[in-house]
């Protein structure tokens, strides 16, 4: 029978040859206090009667999960795995460390203590690295942050990276749709990045840009996620220039939709608008069609789209793109002002075609952000706009969490 002030213990391995006791056995005076600080009372477990069956063990699991996380845990684990696994594991069990010292063994299994870890964390993580996760595990991904974290720790980012793809996969099947709020996509980035996954920190962090307010102060409980996960300031910096280098890639293409109108129906492109801080390209087309593309500048202005290089308010990426796309719906000819030349190109131009296939084009060609660019600190302002093409990671459906958003319909956009 196990003492009463003993730790709940769960077992990974029945044969396992060693014990890893986690958490760190605080006063009950201690842990109220730190409760009263977080505004928290959590109620304390009872050490219930433990044997060593895999019964006893997985009863005590539902036990822990049913209350508050325990204090203290041990996990009976396979030596072996964990020192294949962790080049940590390693350095302690086999090196000269005090650690070193222990006599593995499957009758009596020396105890390693791990007081800094968080005791139901690095139970996910033993059980993935022997291959028994649980395939029951919490909201996700919540649950796979700080799984993500402490593999980093123990230097076993490669096996969680494959039990996240796994994970990740299991959800987009289930029938409900995966949670898209902006915490969860921060979250996800996060996981992406501690786990050093290119291909899909560039997906997330493509989906995360896209969905970036430009406005001050709209971007703060995603940015306070980022920086409670311990990501680098670096990152959200970036995601913000990605956002606006993209914005005003947007309101280029935007007004520029018009010259491409004018030169394919053999008609001058252009004149300039000068002013003092800039120049302006506006096409030149007929007078009976000058209203048209009076309407369309004013509207890309009152959106602050044109003339680009302005400050775009409010609006994220995604936003900016279903206005262009609502807007080019709105260029239709009208029969009143049609001139009476026969076959006249202004009049034949095909507007909402033209305009929507240029927004098309621009928003299959934006890309997520080049992990190994951004980690070595090489981000360009050119390989913000322009595909990293040394490092070519491809920014794959297979990790879209914003599926359900189109940019053809603007009632889908909402957070």
């Amino acid at each position: 029978m196990a003492s009463p002030f003993e730790a709940e213990l769960v077992i990974v391995d029945p044969d396992g040859d060693l014990v890893l006791k986690v958490g760190s056995d605080r006063s009950m005076s201690e842990e109220d206090e730190t409760d009263s600080q977080n505004g928290n009372h959590k109620s304390r477990n009872s050490n219930d009667d433990s044997g060593s069956s895999n019964d006893d063990s997985d009863t005590a699991l539902q036990d822990i999960k049913k209350n508050e996380q325990p204090k203290t845990i041990r996990i009976r684990v396979s030596g072996k795995f964990m020192t294949m696994c962790s080049p940590v594991f390693k350095a302690m069990l086999d090196g000269s460390f005090r650690e070193g010292q222990l006599t593995l063994s499957a009758v009596e299994p020396p105890i390693l203590e791990l007081p800094e870890d968080e005791p139901m964390t690095m139970v996910e993580l033993c059980r993935i690295l022997h291959h028994k996760w649980d395939a029951a595990l919490g909201a996700f991904p919540s649950c796979a942050l700080p799984i993500a974290i402490a593999a980093d720790k123990y230097g076993c980012t490669a096996i969680i990276r494959s039990w996240f793809h796994h994970r990740f996969y299991q959800e987009k099947d289930k029938p409900r749709v995966l949670s898209t709020s902006k915490n969860d996509l921060a979250q996800f980035i996060s996981i992406a990045y501690i786990l050093d996954d290119a291909g899909a920190f560039n997906s997330f962090s493509r989906q995360a840009y896209l969905r970036w307010r430009t406005k001050d102060g709209e971007n703060e409980e995603f940015i306070s996620e980022l920086q409670r996960n311990h990501l680098p300031s670096k990152v959200h910096h970036v995601l913000e220039r990605m956002a606006e280098a993209q914005l005003e890639e947007l309101s280029r293409i935007s007004s520029e939709a018009l010259v491409h109108l004018c030169e394919d129906s053999g008609l001058k492109t252009s004149f300039v608008i000068s002013t003092l801080t800039r120049k302006v390209e506006v096409p030149q087309v007929y007078d009976v069609q000058a209203y048209r593309v009076a309407q369309y500048l004013k509207a890309l202005s009152d959106l602050d789209l044109w003339p680009y290089g302005l400050d775009s308010g409010s609006l994220s990426l995604e936003e900016a793109i279903c206005m262009v796309r609502q807007l080019a719906k709105q260029q239709k000819p009208n029969d009143n002002t049609l001139c009476f030349e026969d076959e006249c190109a202004c009049c034949g131009l095909s507007w909402s075609g033209t305009i929507e296939n240029e927004v098309n084009l621009f928003q299959d060609e934006l890309h997520g952000l080049c992990l190994t660019c951004l980690k070595r600190k090489d981000l360009s302002t050119s390989k913000l706009i322009q595909k990293c093409k040394e490092h070519n990671y491809v920014s794959s459906q297979y990790w879209y969490v914003d599926s359900g958003r189109d940019t053809r319909d603007y009632q889908t956009l909402v957070d």
